[in-house]
Parts: structure tokens; C-alpha cells; sequence
């Protein structure tokens, strides 16, 4: 199934977590939202993503912080 084909392909939390350049934000790597994979998180990750390559980049530093904060 294709759901089983992602999972098989994300990075588990624990080695995210021992990563040396993440450290600084390994505390918000611990939270379960981000780590459920459904119909709903993975289309909004899937629009920010489409969304966000589409605009320019001199606002993409003003707007894809606001984005990503919701």
C-alpha cells in the first residue's frame, strides 16, 4: 500500500532526534502530530509545499515562516 511505502521511507524520530545539525529543534521533533501519516496532513503538507514553490523568492522569506507556523 502506498501509505506503507512512505512510512517505509521516513526517518523515525529517534535518529532525527540524535542528528547533530537538528539539535536545536529536536524538542519539536517529539511531538505526535508530526509523525501521524493520514489523508489530511499528508495533502496540507502536500499544498504549503506546491504553494510555497510557486512564489518568488524575495517573498518566500516573509511568507513561508507564517505558513509553516499554522
Amino acid at each position: 500500500m502506498l501509505k506503507d511505502r512512505l512510512l517505509k521511507h521516513l526517518p523515525n524520530p529517534e535518529t532525527l532526534r540524535e542528528n547533530r545539525a537538528l539539535k536545536p529543534v529536536a524538542h519539536l521533533l517529539q511531538r505526535k502530530e508530526l509523525w501521524q501519516v493520514n489523508r489530511r496532513s499528508v495533502s496540507s503538507a502536500v499544498f504549503v509545499g506546491l504553494f510555497s514553490a510557486f512564489i518568488p523568492v524575495s517573498y518566500t522569506h516573509l511568507t513561508l515562516p507564517t505558513i509553516c507556523s499554522v
